[in-house]
């Protein structure tokens, strides 16, 4: 499995949420080269992260959800309202077998919490990641519909994710490809980064779904050094652009963007990573696999290339 989530060294207190401390997270792993111009430092780590936060916090990702717990971060999407309540699209591994959406508060990007009320969890999400990252699915209902933070995200239903640039926001750990994560790289007052990588995986789904075996439904990238010396899963060892990265704890369930016909879409969810190094893969769960599933938990869900 990914990792669900992590408790920061310099973790801060920002609320109080149905009786419990709840602590925030922070996103991405990048280029060393990228986080050396950037001014990161070793005396000053996380100022190696400004490019990363601001295209995060780009108007095309206001969409995105903090999803904070008493003692781990996680990520989620914005897909819609209806008239009482919000919709959050996540990952299924966020949450403890059995569990409940109020596991955590869901913090939208104007700051405002809201409450989770319902969870629930694709049918077939078993928490095993190697056999089911394809399904690794979950919509959390919020306790009231969400406002101030514009559109909600519109989600790609089409077949065409092979080789586009895609965008992937979250608010997990930090770090370089030469050290993975680690805390020192933590910003608390922004919490919000992402990085860029190509699609150079694309899964189709398995039907039926095979018993212990691999289900599919699934995007792959992976995380190359400048150099081209770390071991590398698909195509040419050569970073996109500066913004090059890979996923980190607490980035679980967070969205893979991409733009189809001039408009942002998410394509995928933050399900699944090997190592948060140069050489690292990521996955993300197949938004366009699992449409019918999608609109019979929220039919107001937008849809696109399909």
């Amino acid at each position: 499995m990914f990792w669900r989530g992590f408790k920061p060294r310099l973790a801060w207190i920002i609320g109080f949420v149905t009786g419990t401390l709840v602590i925030p997270a922070s996103g991405v792993v990048i280029l060393d080269s990228t986080w050396a111009e950037q001014g990161g430092t070793a005396r000053n780590k996380p100022a190696g992260f400004a490019r990363h936060i601001a295209l995060a916090n780009e108007p095309q990702f206001r969409a995105t959800i903090q999803l904070v717990g008493e003692s781990a971060g996680a990520s989620g999407t914005w897909i819609g309202n209806d008239a009482r309540h919000g919709y959050v699209l996540t990952a299924g591994h966020n949450f403890t077998k059995g569990g409940k959406a109020t596991e955590y508060a869901y913090v939208a990007t104007d700051g405002t919490t809201y409450q989770g009320v319902r969870l629930i969890v694709h049918p077939d999400w078993n928490g095993d990641n190697d056999t089911r990252t394809g399904y690794d699915f979950a919509i959390v209902v919020l306790d009231r519909p969400v406002r101030g933070v514009g559109q909600p995200a519109v989600l790609y239903a089409g077949c065409d994710e092979m080789d586009q640039l895609c965008t992937m926001v979250g608010y997990g750990m930090r770090g370089t490809g030469s050290s993975g994560e680690l805390a020192e790289y933590y910003d608390e007052d922004n919490p919000k980064a992402a990085a860029q990588n190509l699609i150079e995986n694309v899964t189709p789904a398995v039907s039926p779904l095979p018993k212990g075996e691999d289900g599919g439904n699934y995007l792959g990238i992976d995380f190359d050094k400048e150099d081209g010396s770390a071991t590398n899963t698909y195509g040419e060892p050569t970073p996109v652009n500066e913004y090059e990265g890979a996923l980190g704890s607490g980035d679980s369930g967070g969205s893979c963007w991409m733009q189809y016909e001039g408009q942002w879409c998410v394509i995928g969810v933050n399900a699944n990573g090997n190592t948060s190094k140069y050489g690292a893969v990521s996955y993300f769960a197949r938004v366009s696999g699992q449409v019918d599933w999608i609109m019979s938990v929220f039919p107001g869900a937008k849809f696109i290339g399909g």
